[in-house]
C-alpha cells in the first residue's frame, strides 16, 4: 500500500475549492499546521461584495479518510473528468 501524501492532498482541495469559489488561497505556516490548518481560502461574498469570507480549513487525504458522501461530519468534493480537462 502506497503512503498518502498529505501535502498533496492539501494542494488539490486547495485548487478545487479555489476555483470553485474563486477564492484566494494560501497554505498555512508552521503555527497553524500545529494548529491543525492546512489552507486558508479567501473570497468575497457573492450577496455582499463589500464583505470578505475567511476560511480556514484541514484536509484529510487518503483510503481511510474517504467517504462516499457526505454527511453532517465531513464534505465529500469531487470533480468530474470533462472539468479537470
Amino acid at each position: 500500500m502506497a503512503k498518502t501524501d498529505g501535502a498533496a492532498g492539501a494542494r488539490w482541495a486547495a485548487s478545487i475549492l479555489g476555483i470553485a469559489a474563486c477564492a484566494e488561497v494560501s497554505h498555512a505556516t508552521l503555527d497553524e499546521d500545529c494548529a491543525k490548518v492546512d489552507l486558508k481560502l479567501s473570497y468575497r461574498n457573492p450577496f455582499s461584495p463589500s464583505d470578505l469570507i475567511s476560511i480556514h480549513a484541514q484536509v484529510k487525504s487518503g483510503p481511510s479518510y474517504q467517504a462516499a458522501s457526505s454527511n453532517e461530519n465531513s464534505i465529500t468534493l469531487s470533480i468530474d473528468k470533462a472539468t479537470l480537462d
